[in-house]
């Protein structure tokens, strides 16, 4: 069950990141999204995101095999396919 909470933890951090770099780099981008308060905030839930994601990915791949360690390893190999389709949506500057 960790690794699929791991995984998606981190396929998380990496839709923020595109959702707040859209928001921040866009042409209308609202004044909300290009102060430092909004760059802070995105910031700090990152680097607490994304390597509580890996640790709980870590801490899958030694444990003993259960369906869901089936699921969350499958959901591993997905991963960047799911990323990559995600990411230009939500990167997209509108």
């Amino acid at each position: 069950m960790h690794l699929l909470e791991g995984v998606a933890a981190i396929l998380v951090s990496v839709c923020i990141y595109a959702w707040a770099y859209g928001k921040h780099h866009g042409p209308g981008a609202p004044g909300w999204a290009k102060g430092q308060l909004f760059a802070s905030l995105i910031s700090v839930l990152l680097v607490a995101l994304f390597p509580v994601g890996a640790g709980f990915v870590a801490l899958g791949l030694t444990e003993a095999m259960t369906p869901a360690s089936w699921a969350g390893l499958v959901a591993l190999a997905v991963l960047p396919v799911a990323i990559w389709k995600a990411v230009p949506r939500l990167a997209r500057r509108a």
